[in-house]
């Protein structure tokens, strides 16, 4: 923790790659995860990569919930090369954050890591039925009702340079009942059952703004305008 505190020998303001970011969550979110497997009784070694990635998933939503947040902090936890593949950089985002409202590249870039973070909910979903029923509800539960956060944001088109992303009292108690009495795995793996019961809108923004954004990401590398 002390990579988030300035003045440390450890501090970190910006993520240079995802290697090093990587390297962070590791120590503040994965061994979370690991270090929940005893208390639930999980006797596999096998459940641990799976406790690792969900970890790392809910902490991806936090970053993508509080990016605007982390900025007047001076904090910049989104890979820096994977924003540049967007076109985004770190006055881009500051600008959002001014105006309240993300353009189509800072969206784009968003969504990029938003899919990443699914993809580590939906391979950290093995995890859970190697738990005893009563730990499987409850990780489960957590699950629907964190990743629901990630889906809000992308319903949204982004808007977390004004806002705090939450999910009301009502839906969360909804979508943890739903997932704890769940007996097997959904066909789309945890990212199904939770994105479904409230659809995105027929053209989300950053769906719309992903190939041109990504063709300045491209350009942008290349040295070509």
């Amino acid at each position: 923790m002390r990579m988030d505190i300035p003045g440390t020998a450890e501090h970190v303001a910006h993520y240079p790659t995802m290697a090093t970011l990587d390297k962070y969550m590791h120590g503040s979110a994965a061994v979370i995860g690991l270090q929940m497997l005893p208390v639930l009784g999980a006797g596999e070694a096998a459940a641990e990569p799976a406790a690792a990635l969900l970890g790392v998933a809910f902490q991806m939503t936090n970053f993508l919930r509080d990016v605007g947040e982390d900025l007047d902090r001076g904090r910049i936890y989104l890979p820096l090369d994977g924003l540049a593949e967007f076109g985004v950089d770190a006055e881009r985002l500051r600008a959002a954050r001014r105006s309240g409202r993300p353009d189509a590249a800072v969206r784009a870039a968003l969504a990029h890591f938003a899919e990443r973070a699914h993809e580590h909910y939906r391979r950290a979903e093995p995890g859970a039925a190697m738990l005893a029923p009563r730990q499987r509800m409850c990780v489960r539960a957590a699950t629907a009702v964190y990743s629901e956060i990630l889906t809000a944001i992308e319903r949204s088109g982004f808007r977390v340079f004004d806002r705090r992303t939450v999910v009301p009292p009502a839906r969360r108690f909804l979508l943890a009942a739903s997932a704890a009495c769940r007996p097997h795995r959904g066909a789309g793996g945890v990212g199904a059952p939770v994105r479904t019961p409230s659809p995105a809108p027929a053209s989300p923004p950053h769906v719309r703004d992903l190939p041109a954004a990504r063709r300045r990401g491209d350009r942008a590398a290349t040295g070509r305008r």
